[in-house]
């Protein structure tokens, strides 16, 4: 009887075991991350309608008469999609900590790079077969790589990135976890644990940190001098994005 009693108070104290999500609270949870995704996508937009603004209004100063002047051409925005990239990041990162691994799973996967990106897909936090979210992979500021197309993302399974990587599936950087000097742990500090970054910028980075802020910070920020490549691994002169690897 008094063994009885103990094991009661025992199941009393660990309270209930946790419940898997009902039908309605997985239904809240997928229109939650499709209205994140049509902020991102109202951001971008915008972002585009103001780059055709500005394209109208430069025209429409230079209307009349013809000139015989040379127009020097207008100078190269450095930071053009960074205000994309930014939402798309914070999708990225509202995406990974909204995600509950199932039990014995770690909460922060063993994976380094961008098999840490593609660890959403993987869990299915971005669905392998819809377009729209998979193309947040891809930084608007990229110019080495487009979207392949959702069938390049079937094989995007947490079985494969154990073994192999995935370089053309995404331009951001990851986190560096599969090492146990860099993993992410209880004591890691949210604001300044970098899970992603966009160094698609010739002056700066993007970067996702665990606390879901993305920052953008310049060379000084980062650590670098003027001349020193913006790289993440453990070669960059970068301490921030030594944590993190672009491969």
């Amino acid at each position: 009887m008094r063994l009885l009693s103990c094991l009661l108070a025992l199941a009393l104290l660990a309270g209930p075991a946790p419940l898997p999500l009902s039908a309605d609270e997985a239904t809240e949870a997928a229109k939650e991350r499709e209205i994140a995704a049509l902020q991102v996508e109202v951001t971008r937009l915008k972002a585009e309608v103001a780059r055709l603004e500005a394209l109208v209004a430069r025209l429409s100063s230079g209307a009349g008469a013809p000139s015989t002047t040379p127009v020097a051409p207008a100078p190269a925005d450095l930071n053009q999609g960074q205000e994309s990239s930014r939402e798309q990041l914070k999708y990225l990162l509202y995406l990974y900590r909204a995600y509950k691994p199932p039990a014995g799973a770690p909460l922060h996967p063993a994976l380094d790079g961008k098999r840490f990106v593609l660890y959403l897909v993987a869990v299915n936090q971005l669905e392998r077969t819809n377009e729209g979210p998979l193309k947040m992979l891809f930084s608007p500021a990229d110019k080495a790589l487009a979207f392949p197309g959702t069938a390049s993302y079937a094989g995007v399974t947490l079985e494969a990135l154990a073994q192999r990587s995935f370089p053309a599936l995404t331009s951001y950087a990851g986190r560096r976890n599969a090492g146990k000097e860099l993993a992410i742990t209880a004591t890691s500090a949210p604001d300044k644990t970098a899970l992603f970054a966009d160094i698609s910028f010739s002056d700066g980075a993007l970067v996702g940190f665990l606390d879901g802020k993305v920052r953008y910070l310049n060379r000084q920020g980062l650590g670098l001098g003027p001349t020193d490549p913006i790289v993440a691994g453990p070669t960059s002169k970068s301490p921030l994005l030594q944590t993190l690897s672009s491969e």
